[in-house]
């Protein structure tokens, strides 16, 4: 829970000098990029945890990996939290920024998925029909999940539509071990 608002407190401060620096696109841009470097690096998440390997080795490979793409504000942020001893809440931080960028921005974050992969036609029908579901802009996230047989199931924000054959099969069943046949004698 500590965790929770450390992060939060450094990702208000941060897209408050977004903003005071008008760059706010482009630090999404990079806590996006973070974010999904936090995802996809098993390595860099360890890193983040590791408190064998001291502060300045993490600063210097933080510029390896992001000096090219990132901000200069971006990298100065990094830097800040690396000399704070607050790395290891780094990702937590970043996600804390895009739910406060969202809301800042009035985007509903929706989730989407599927049983194969969606053609582009398809993806703009769906985010079409969930922004006029949410009447706002939406972030939609997609994944594939060939366990829902067929079908969509879709969220955006407390509300859910399921819409798979794998839900509408655990509902049959449901339905019939309740055997509402009674035969007459």
């Amino acid at each position: 829970m500590r965790s929770v608002k450390i992060a939060s407190r450094y990702a208000k401060s941060l897209l408050l000098l977004a903003q005071e620096k008008s760059l706010v696109e482009e630090i999404a841009a990079d806590m996006r990029h973070l974010n999904a470097v936090g995802v996809e690096s098993r390595d860099f998440r360890l890193l983040l945890k590791s408190p064998v390997v001291k502060k300045d080795k993490k600063i210097a490979i933080f510029k390896i990996l992001f000096e090219s793409s990132f901000q200069p504000a971006s990298m100065l942020f990094l830097n800040l939290i690396t000399r704070k001893n607050r790395e290891d809440v780094l990702l937590e931080i970043a996600e804390s920024f895009m739910l406060q960028y969202r809301a800042m921005k009035g985007i509903k974050e929706a989730f989407v998925t599927t049983a194969t992969e969606l053609s582009d036609a398809q993806r703009t029908t769906v985010e079409d029909a969930l922004r006029k579901w949410a009447e706002s802009d939406v972030s939609v996230e997609y994944t594939v999940n060939p366990d829902i047989i067929a079908g969509i199931v879709l969220r955006l924000e407390d509300q859910q539509y399921n819409g798979s054959v794998a839900a509408k099969l655990a509902g049959l069943k449901h339905q019939f071990s309740k055997n509402l046949y009674v035969p007459k004698l």
